[in-house]
């Protein structure tokens, strides 16, 4: 019996980047959770460039909700809804020990 991947969502800075930055951010850390053997949830994918911010955020939260995990990118410190996403994270945790948090920084992927 093939054992069930671990969904991992990503967060980082969005607001404030060009989109082809945050793009290529997401991507690449789509790609190297990919080659980890994640299922990858990238929510640059499921909030639309139109969308209000607190929109957006919400949906994330709910994607987030789902998930086993949540990789950081090295630039969540400098963005409120990354922060939020960390904080909501270190908060799902605490209920479930087994929910990973990961950080980017603890990885060696360069840009």
């Amino acid at each position: 019996m093939e054992q069930k991947k671990k969904k991992i969502c990503i967060a980082g800075k969005v607001s404030g980047l060009e989109i082809a930055e945050y793009t290529a951010n997401f991507h690449i850390a789509e790609e190297f959770l990919l080659s980890k053997g994640y299922e990858v949830i990238n929510p640059i994918e499921h909030c639309d460039i139109e969308m209000e911010w607190s929109d957006c955020m919400i949906n994330c939260l709910k994607l987030l909700s789902g998930c086993d995990g949540i990789y950081i990118l090295n630039n969540w410190s400098t963005s409120i809804g990354a922060r939020i996403e960390q904080l909501f994270s270190c908060r799902m945790r605490d209920i479930n020990p087994s929910f990973e948090i990961m950080y980017e920084s603890d990885f060696d992927i360069y840009y």
